[in-house]
């Protein structure tokens, strides 16, 4: 199965920020940046110098781009290198997703081309 078929069968869209646009989430009472999220799940930048481990429940706020903060709860999944992933129970509806990648979309347009390089995709 190719990249680009495995990013297709997954349930939920995962949008995948740049470097230059991560939403902030503050957790635990601290800032942390969104590599990735979807409607069920999120990658957040995160080091080992804040103690979690698997199946510890999360709670906070992001705050994306345009100023909305929306609360987030889940469950920690594991610790990619410097990536907390967690699955959601609380998070972004489709309408914020929608407005994250029209907001994407308008700013990078070739940030989703079917070129693009989906080796973030796991």
């Amino acid at each position: 199965m190719d990249q680009q078929s495995e990013a297709q069968r997954r349930e939920y869209f995962r949008l995948r920020y740049p470097k230059s646009e991560r939403p902030r989430a503050k957790i635990l009472d601290r800032d942390f940046r969104i590599c990735e999220i979807s409607e069920q799940g999120t990658r957040i930048l995160f080091t080992n110098s804040h103690p979690v481990s698997r199946g510890v429940t999360i709670k906070g706020t992001i705050r994306f781009h345009d100023g909305v903060e929306i609360p987030i709860e889940g469950r920690v999944l594991r610790l990619d290198d410097n990536e907390l992933v967690a699955k959601l129970t609380k998070g972004p509806d489709l309408k914020r997703m929608t407005a994250e990648q029209i907001y994407l979309r308008k700013k990078y347009p070739g940030l989703f081309s079917k070129t693009k390089d989906f080796s973030f995709v796991r």
